[in-house]
């Protein structure tokens, strides 16, 4: 596919109409990267803790994905291979160096680039850093949809299990990515522009959380989802950055703890499984 880019015009790369009309037929192409959808979980087939509520429950993220190259056109397929380059020097150095570590010349030396090559793809440092941003976001993406891919959880204990595996991915396999998104949600603190672009980029897996715990039978499904995600992040943010680094919870002991919290404040209509 043509590149397209709102960082600055590569070399070689098409005018803004071409672009533009790259970007269009991306957009309207296949949303199935991020797309969960829950239909009759109400059936025989389906444990009776997980059919409250879960009539046909549909939901997409089709509208979160597209603003970031999520819905089946990549950021390296949308701008060439090169962009993925710049994109995971920008979070090596991010999570190296710090905010302030992060140039264009500096993601230029750590992607063994000629000098000036960055700028060719982000103008501004604004713009590197939204583009590091879609990068995360890309290789989050690559890492959760497999996951999803079985279709959404049919019991609490699953649901428990793919939060749980998805969590402690995050907190060891990568763990660079995540400090380098911290660094940026302190530095969005002080600045405007990047905080909306930040919030933005966290939108495209907090959107999904209320339909999955709406079809598990919650009577406060945003109230629930937005704690569950609270609680998350805290765990992510104490094992990789905070006190609790020196004794990470492992995979199990994610599983049960948010197995207890589905629990709690799902309905109890039948007998549990694998706990």
């Amino acid at each position: 596919m043509t590149a397209t880019c709102h960082h600055g015009k590569p070399p070689g790369a098409p005018g803004p109409k071409a672009a533009n009309d790259a970007s269009s037929r991306c957009r309207s192409g296949n949303t199935s990267a991020i797309w969960l959808r829950t239909e009759e979980l109400a059936s025989g087939k389906n444990p009776p803790e997980m059919t409250s509520r879960a009539r046909k429950t549909r939901l997409t993220t089709a509208g979160a994905a597209s603003k970031f190259g999520m819905n089946g056109c990549s950021v390296s397929t949308q701008r060439g291979s090169r962009a993925a380059q710049i994109g995971d020097a920008a979070i090596a150095i991010l999570a190296e160096r710090g905010a302030r570590g992060l140039t264009h010349r500096a993601v230029d030396s750590a992607a063994g680039l000629p000098p000036g090559t960055t700028s060719n793809y982000a103008r501004t440092r604004a713009a590197l850093v939204e583009l590091a941003l879609e990068r995360m976001t890309e290789l989050e993406t690559a890492d959760i949809a497999p996951r999803m891919a079985a279709g959404p959880p049919a019991s609490l204990d699953e649901f428990a299990s793919l939060a749980a595996g998805i969590i402690h991915h995050s907190i060891t396999a990568a763990r660079t990515r995540m400090l380098a998104r911290y660094e940026l949600a302190l530095e969005a603190t002080r600045r405007p522009e990047l905080r909306a672009v930040y919030d933005q980029a966290g939108q495209l897996y907090r959107e999904g959380a209320p339909a999955l715990l709406a079809a598990a039978g919650s009577a406060d499904p945003e109230r629930h989802a937005r704690m569950l995600t609270a609680w998350a992040e805290g765990i992510m943010f104490d094992a990789i950055a905070g006190a609790g680094w020196q004794r990470q919870p492992t995979v199990e002991d994610l599983r049960l703890t948010l197995l207890e919290y589905l629990r709690a404040i799902l309905p109890a209509t039948g007998q549990e499984t694998g706990s």
